[in-house]
């Protein structure tokens, strides 16, 4: 049963690590084109978008250098890894209508390119 927990808990973290990768990712590559003035508060709407259908979110912060997983991963705890990847899914898709409503699709392309890579390379990962 105990070891079970465990894989249970060694998967969820997978998932946050994978996604926190994901955001990392998208942040890199919006930095250039934006700048910090204008990354922090998109980030910041995405999150509180979310977080009104999915509560686990309200735990991300937002700093000038990216999104802080620490309580989230904490607080998550609680979650089944369904509602970890959908809620994380969930701000990414939020993330993603605000910077095209912003800066149009092309920077938005080449966005979702990068993440399908990303996320195909980490589901090698736990599966």
């Amino acid at each position: 049963m105990e070891n079970n927990q465990n894989k249970e808990m060694a998967l969820k973290n997978e998932i946050i690590n994978i996604y926190e990768d994901i955001f990392i990712t998208i942040w890199d590559k919006i930095f250039p084109t934006l700048g910090i003035i204008a990354i922090v508060p998109i980030f910041h709407r995405a999150i509180l978008r979310t977080s009104e259908q999915f509560a686990n979110l309200e735990s991300l912060k937002v700093t000038p250098e990216g999104i802080d997983f620490s309580e989230f991963r904490t607080q998550s705890v609680e979650d089944n890894k369904e509602i970890i990847r959908g809620s994380l899914n969930e701000l990414i898709g939020n993330l993603f209508d605000i910077l095209v409503k912003l800066t149009g699709n092309v920077l938005v392309n080449q966005l979702m390119a990068v993440v399908v890579v990303s996320r195909l390379n980490h589901l090698v990962r736990i599966t």
